[in-house]
């Protein structure tokens, strides 16, 4: 009984920064994520400071995949409780792209550049936000 009790404030109030979480894929054009998004900095313990993705309309924090295509360059995030959670892909118009891991909001893992055909630029690698080796091609 004690458990099922647990189970039920977790469900209520288990996002962080005392908002809810949507969870969704979102799909759409640069201006489509500006009129359905915003983003909030956030400064606290846990997150030191990270960038917040939370919906407009409702002020839900936003969990699930983005993906959203502009002129110069598309955009492929993961989202976890509004923070960047996952690997990220920015392609540019010239056919270049970076792929970044990210940890609650952080860059946590490799950041790869790549040319228009494939070849790798430059590498970094990163925990919790912090750079810790750079790796120029």
């Amino acid at each position: 009984m004690k458990y099922k009790h647990l189970l039920w404030i977790l469900i209520l109030f288990g996002c962080e920064n005392g908002q809810h979480s949507i969870s969704d894929d979102w799909n759409g054009t640069e201006a489509d994520f500006e009129d359905s998004f915003k983003v909030l900095e956030t400064h606290d313990f846990k997150t030191d400071s990270s960038l917040l993705l939370v919906d407009k309309k409702s002020g839900n924090s936003f969990t699930g995949n983005l993906e959203r295509s502009g002129i110069k360059q598309s955009t492929k995030q993961n989202y976890s409780n509004g923070l960047l959670h996952g690997k990220s892909i920015k392609s540019s118009s010239d056919g270049s792209w970076v792929e970044a891991h990210y940890l609650r909001g952080k860059l946590h893992g490799n950041m790869i550049f790549y040319d228009a055909k494939g070849k790798v630029r430059s590498k970094m690698s990163y925990e919790n936000g912090k750079l810790l080796v750079e790796d120029s091609e």
